[in-house]
């Protein structure tokens, strides 16, 4: 199995169409409909009622095959790919490679889990970058007088030819000559310092100074930052900080990688040791546990409310495993699942 240019764009799709923020109109027939994106973007987003139509005002791309390569109905075109390249070039490296260079700018969504890296966080600095610099190459096509619908002269524009020990330069080196002198271009160079300065600053609660600051152990006698109650947090990811560049599994995983076996193991294959240890963890069961259970329950298709029934006027909070009752019931799901599992080969079994 592999990950592909289609899953990101589906997945950078409904990150997008999830953000329902407040819409502003934008003229999205302007002479350059992508700047007017980027200021949609930055202002509140593309979300909500009318994404669709607005994608297509934006990229010229109809509403109707976006919805397409959304659903599934067909894979996402060149043109497509290129649209949300430019309109997200924090996202470009990702969309196509699938991996990340966060300290560079080049991240995912934040609907994405990306690994082997793990920051999500984003660095205006370097979108500010990467908008301008693609900015100046529409430049470079306007001024270099590309002509549309004829391939063979788009790529004798673009390329460079090798002779006599020499690379030669393409058909588009006097004009870009032309704009590296202009107000636009030294800009450019200007928003590569802010770059370079805000690195830095990035860097430092990432790998230098601040990171070890960050993770410096509590004084003796400090009061632990307790989790705001409100904020639910998923328990296999909760030891790890905000500005973490890479994985860290805690120091004690011995908890979290059984959570994990347990989540990748379907009840009706669980082997009698498996079971007898997963009983174990569940009258163990700390706070962040329940989240985790629940998550198994739901994505074996199970009931949680067969385990677990609530009770009228009660309020249960997870500060303790669960009861025997609790547990027999759970039991008692798992062998009608194994049942379900068989009944199938049975039935196919009889002559």
């Amino acid at each position: 199995m592999s990950i592909t240019i289609e899953d990101r764009i589906v997945l950078l799709l409904k990150g997008l169409l999830n953000n329902v923020e407040h819409w502003q109109e934008f003229d999205i027939h302007a002479a350059e409909p992508i700047r007017s994106l980027w200021t949609a973007v930055d202002k509140c987003g593309l979300g909500g009622h009318g994404f669709w139509e607005r994608l297509h005002g934006f990229t010229g791309i109809s509403a109707q095959r976006w919805r397409k390569a959304f659903m599934r109905r067909q894979r996402a075109t060149p043109d497509m790919i290129q649209a949300m390249a430019h309109a997200f070039p924090q996202y470009a490296f990702w969309i196509a490679t699938g991996i990340t260079d966060a300290t560079n700018g080049h991240i995912a969504p934040v609907n994405v889990q990306v690994f082997p890296e793990h920051l999500h966080t984003e660095d205006p600095t370097s979108t500010r970058y990467f908008r301008k610099a693609l900015t100046l190459m529409r430049r470079l096509c306007t001024e270099g007088r590309m002509e549309t619908g004829h391939a063979a002269k788009h790529i004798c524009a673009l390329e460079r030819t090798h002779s006599a020990d020499c690379w030669q330069e393409s058909a588009w080196c006097d004009a870009a000559y032309r704009i590296s002198v202009s107000e636009e271009y030294a800009g450019l160079e200007v928003l590569w310092r802010e770059r370079e300065k805000a690195r830095r600053r990035r860097l430092a609660p990432i790998v230098g100074s601040g990171r070890a600051a960050a993770a410096r152990p509590r004084a003796a006698g400090a009061t632990p930052r307790r989790p705001v109650a409100a904020v639910r947090v998923d328990p296999r990811s909760s030891h790890q900080e905000h500005g973490d560049l890479f994985y860290r599994p805690p120091a004690n995983c011995d908890h979290t990688r059984f959570a994990l076996d347990i989540l990748n193991t379907a009840p009706s294959e669980l082997s009698v040791s498996e079971m007898a240890a997963l009983k174990q963890w569940l009258q163990d069961m700390q706070d962040d546990d329940r989240l985790t259970f629940t998550q198994y329950l739901e994505f074996h298709g199970l009931d949680c409310h067969a385990v677990t029934p609530p009770a009228s006027g009660q309020e249960r909070y997870a500060m303790s495993g669960l009861t025997d009752g609790e547990i027999r019931r759970f039991v008692r799901l798992v062998r009608s699942s194994r049942r379900t599992a068989a009944r199938p080969e049975t039935v196919a079994a009889r002559p």
